[in-house]
């Protein structure tokens, strides 16, 4: 073995005490507790934040977590000596050292994206001032999740996109200048920092099979069964699924749904719904990105899936 290197998911929240023990359960990017509170953020509150980190406030969002954290969690809060992500956990246990990179930090709502720095007015509107790095901390190694995984499938240049079929449904294209959001989710620095990654996502994506299959049709990992429902495409398929069960297209939290389902439908029926479901989703956010003015010529599919034959 000459080196082992750690991807991991983006956002959400792991905390440690001045021990460097968990503070508490790690909480996912798919958490909503702070939505009331995000929604609750003024219009000049969310335009200062945007103009400063390019993203879009919500829910999931390491920033977010803290805020409800301080108002909510008070003497948790002020227990957090240090703030992880889900690879710089996996990292810390392998080696006992804490580090972060510049493309996790740059998506999780507490980093100046624009001037790639970190910004103690971005802290400051979040009311999180007690929250950051000692001057003088290295900033290395890894790389948020959704930048590895479009690196490694060879997003490269400005006219791919990478659209990444898996817990979420993650859309990503890249641009040499700063895209502010109007469609999208959020703007990222990408893996060397040279370049933009345009991003719109949702959790819209392979976790509503995964559900259905499990929790609906109590037949887990059947995938011979969402095999056949979709082979055959001659037919117009009468179902229609909204992939919400996790969370909406942007930032709510609707519910999913199935609409026109008939007595004489079949497994196979549902499942063909849910897989045109979860497409159309991520046509929604290409669509957005390519609204951004983003030239899109391939497309790159990843993710979970991706590995389906048909």
């Amino acid at each position: 073995i000459a080196c082992v290197g750690v991807s991991g998911f983006g956002n959400g929240l792991f905390a440690l005490d001045k021990h460097g023990r968990p503070l508490q359960r790690a909480i996912s990017s798919m958490d909503f507790r702070s939505q009331a509170m995000v929604e609750a953020f003024s219009q000049t509150q969310k335009d200062h934040l945007t103009r400063h980190n390019l993203q879009t406030s919500w829910s999931g969002q390491t920033s977010s977590i803290l805020r409800w954290m301080k108002t909510e969690k008070t003497a948790a809060y002020r227990d957090i000596a240090a703030v992880l992500f889900c690879k710089d956990w996996i990292r810390y246990c392998l080696t006992g050292v804490i580090r972060s990179d510049v493309s996790d930090i740059s998506a999780s709502g507490l980093y100046n994206v624009l001037e790639k720095r970190y910004d103690d007015e971005i802290f400051s509107i979040l009311g999180i001032e007690e929250i950051g790095l000692l001057a003088g901390t290295p900033v290395i190694s890894g790389a948020f999740d959704v930048v590895a995984n479009s690196l490694g499938s060879g997003l490269i240049q400005a006219d791919q996109l990478c659209t990444i079929m898996g817990t979420w449904n993650i859309n990503i294209s890249l641009s040499s200048t700063p895209v502010i959001p109007r469609y999208i989710r959020q703007t990222i620095l990408y893996a060397d920092s040279s370049q933009y990654a345009v991003i719109d996502s949702s959790a819209t994506s392979a976790a509503n099979l995964e559900w259905f299959l499990s929790n609906i049709l109590r037949k887990p990992g059947d995938y011979e069964l969402f095999n056949r429902s979709i082979a055959d495409t001659s037919q117009e398929n009468e179902i229609i699924f909204t992939p919400f069960i996790c969370s909406g297209l942007a930032n709510s939290n609707p519910g999913g749904s199935f609409h026109r389902l008939r007595n004489y439908h079949t497994d196979e029926d549902v499942l063909r719904a849910v897989a045109e479901g979860i497409l159309f989703a991520h046509r929604y956010h290409i669509e957005n990105i390519i609204q951004e003015g983003v030239s899109v010529n391939s497309v790159l599919a990843t993710g979970g899936g991706s590995k389906n034959r048909n």
